[in-house]
């Protein structure tokens, strides 16, 4: 899109880029995410009914945005392995930021599971391995905890679990190794725990 101050100029005094645009799962409000001349990326917020404009802020980075209810949802990249997200309220406040190893949202995504390498999935407590991932819901920027007991016998697991959703519980399938039962390059085999949660 063209912009001029002069509508009867030819050249243009600036251009815009809109990269999306949303509207609420209610219809009342509207985001348009655009870049002005090649510059930074804005995320203009705007009350249909009363059709005025309620934000305009840098989302900073972001891959994805999307509504969950009344706050806007920005989902990005970080590396490998490495990801996160922010969410932001209409006017562009943050109200909360995740950086993790593995960011696994739901189909409709309006909860997530985080997991980190760097403090691992599962830590010895007690003696017992525990598997230690999160559920976050975007709803209510609430943490769920979701804690197990994998096999004592573990002696290491996969930092990055799979995860997968169903309307009424998340299933993580948890890899692990037994200590001596090892493979011909000295490795531990694999083995596989699979844990069910049900959903808040």
């Amino acid at each position: 899109m063209c912009a001029s101050a002069h509508a009867w100029k030819r050249s243009c005094k600036l251009t815009i880029a809109v990269e999306d645009a949303q509207l609420s799962a209610d219809g009342e409000w509207l985001f348009v995410l655009y870049v002005e001349d090649r510059g930074p990326r804005w995320l203009d917020v705007f009350d249909l009914a009363g059709g005025t404009r309620v934000g305009h802020f840098h989302p900073w980075v972001g891959q994805e945005m999307w509504w969950v209810d009344d706050k806007i949802a920005v989902s990005y990249g970080c590396g490998a392995p490495c990801a996160g997200f922010n969410v932001f309220t209409r006017e562009g406040v943050a109200v909360f930021n995740e950086v993790a190893a593995e960011v696994v949202f739901a189909p409709d995504r309006r909860s997530v599971v985080v997991s980190n390498p760097d403090r691992l999935t599962w830590t010895r407590r007690d003696g017992l391995p525990k598997l230690g991932v999160s559920l976050i819901e975007l709803s209510t920027l609430k943490r769920y905890p979701l804690s197990a007991e994998v096999p004592v016998e573990a002696e290491s697991g996969e930092t990055i679990p799979e995860v997968t959703w169903t309307r009424a519980e998340i299933q993580i399938a948890f890899k692990y190794g037994l200590t001596g039962d090892t493979g011909e390059e000295g490795h531990p085999l694999p083995r596989e725990a699979l844990f069910r949660f049900p959903r808040p």
